[in-house]
């Protein structure tokens, strides 16, 4: 799982495939509230449509923008409410719309190599990735 902001990684974490990122992303949202800038939005997609994701969010005092989880069941909070209808409006969808940059860089980092490097063991690849991140961020910066 990854923080990504203007278009480099600001922080990221190996997730066992066997673990949701939803769990693990209110352990990376806690230390921004010690950002000196803040942070006014946090995007994600449905998996990420947790009661714990969002308050860690607002604790931050950034809105969490993601789409309904429908697995969830039927919303009665004013987030079920008001979602749907804020990702309907053209402000929402070109809001919501900048993950396809995230999105984009991913499927870079992917063609780089990110994914199935032919090494094995955990410490290897966790390796592979931090040198990744470490020339796309060195990059992003020239």
């Amino acid at each position: 799982m990854y923080l990504y902001r203007r278009g480099h990684f600001i922080t990221h974490t190996f997730v066992p495939a066997n673990r949701y990122d939803s769990v693990i992303a209110p352990s990376l949202l806690r230390p921004l509230k010690e950002w000196e800038e803040s942070i006014s939005f946090v995007l994600g997609d449905a998996a990420y449509d947790t009661k714990d994701t969002r308050e860690v969010a607002e604790d931050i005092e950034a809105m969490m923008i993601t789409p309904i989880n429908p697995r969830n069941g039927q919303r009665k909070d004013s987030y079920g409410r008001v979602m749907p209808a804020l990702l309907e409006t053209s402000f929402g969808a070109w809001l919501f719309g900048l993950r396809n940059e995230i999105e984009r860089v991913f499927h870079l980092l992917k063609d780089q190599g990110l994914e199935n490097p032919r090494i094995f063991g955990y410490n290897r690849y966790h390796f592979h990735v931090q040198i990744l991140l470490l020339m796309h961020n060195i990059e992003f910066l020239l």
